[in-house]
């Protein structure tokens, strides 16, 4: 089935990552299938967790029903190379380069006529390399990461590519909530714990309510919504990757991010003061907190139009818009 999307048919060949579930390769299927329709869209190897097959991740935020899925073998795939459009490589882990490796030189060597991009979502805030050996590849078209960092990017096919919200309902901004303060995420960097450290000295305070949870992935996902949903200002701060999907969450559920400065490429961010609130220290934190929480009409300026950028800018489908606006930018597509 070819799907025709504003006049133009395209066909996406999808390679996810590993069969568990990882935000980045879901977000970018999500993506895919909002642009392109679910017969737009192969994922090979099949995912069972695309397609509603199999235990689902209380993480995951695909509402795809599937109820006839379609398993492609390589003979399938390659009976139908000439058909793809596009080949969307997808890689989030670095212990898992070397399996997208295989994968790509796999793909690659099909020699399928259409572009081939790889989507890096590696957790890189520490340093790892991009892998030379891919997007080098001259039969690699363009190469997108998600910690991207010019002065490490110098070639012309790499561009920046991070997560985005998907698959959730925008929440009404409202500066009347319960909660003034929150911040969820376990201490997988030493300015987190430092961040965590001064909220909890001005909880002690009392002065402000602040909620904190520092077990994040054992923590029922419900619960961190529900906290979301009840915060005015939320939190986000590097982990293992600069970029962190909770940057692009919170204000979708109508709170103020309040963000540590990222040093990563990011097209159409947030603007401080104006549709976000960031810091580069985090005894920078008490005063911005106060000024925001003693001023109902400035949190909900700044709650309305996070929210309306990250609805504008940074969702799944604006993702996959931006890589065709690469390839054709590059007279790829």
């Amino acid at each position: 089935m070819r799907v025709k999307e504003k006049g133009y048919e395209m066909k996406v060949l999808f390679i996810p990552n590993e069969p568990s579930f990882l935000i980045m390769d879901e977000m970018i299927y999500h993506g895919l299938v909002e642009k392109f329709g679910r017969g737009g869209v192969i994922d090979y190897p099949f995912k069972p967790s695309f397609h509603g097959i199999g235990d689902r991740s209380p993480h995951s935020r695909l509402e795809f029903t599937d109820p006839d899925p379609v398993i492609y073998s390589e003979s399938d795939i390659l009976g139908m190379k000439d058909s793809f459009d596009l080949v969307v490589i997808c890689s989030q882990r670095q212990k898992e380069i070397s399996v997208i490796k295989e994968v790509t030189n796999q793909i690659l060597s099909w020699n399928l006529k259409c572009p081939k991009v790889v989507v890096d979502g590696e957790d890189s805030a520490y340093g790892f390399p991009i892998p030379q050996e891919i997007h080098k590849d001259p039969r690699i078209s363009l190469y997108f990461q998600r910690d991207y960092m010019e002065e490490y990017c110098t070639s012309h096919k790499i561009y920046p590519l991070h997560h985005a919200t998907y698959g959730e309902t925008p929440h009404r901004v409202d500066s009347n909530r319960p909660i003034d303060v929150s911040l969820s995420g376990i201490w997988e960097s030493t300015f987190r714990k430092e961040v965590w450290d001064v909220l909890e000295s001005m909880r002690g305070e009392g002065k402000y309510s602040i909620w904190l949870n520092n077990d994040r992935w054992g923590y029922p996902e419900s619960e961190y919504l529900n906290r979301l949903r009840e915060s005015n200002i939320s939190l986000s701060t590097r982990g293992n990757s600069w970029d962190s999907h909770k940057y692009w969450r919170i204000p979708v559920y109508g709170c103020v991010l309040m963000s540590q400065r990222l040093p990563i490429v990011i097209e159409n961010n947030f603007e401080h003061m104006k549709s976000g609130v960031f810091f580069d220290r985090p005894g920078e934190i008490p005063p911005l907190l106060e000024y925001l929480l003693g001023d109902e009409n400035e949190l909900r300026r700044i709650a309305e139009a996070g929210q309306e950028l990250t609805l504008r800018h940074h969702t799944s489908i604006s993702r996959i818009e931006y890589i065709l606006n690469k390839l054709r930018e590059n007279d790829l597509l």
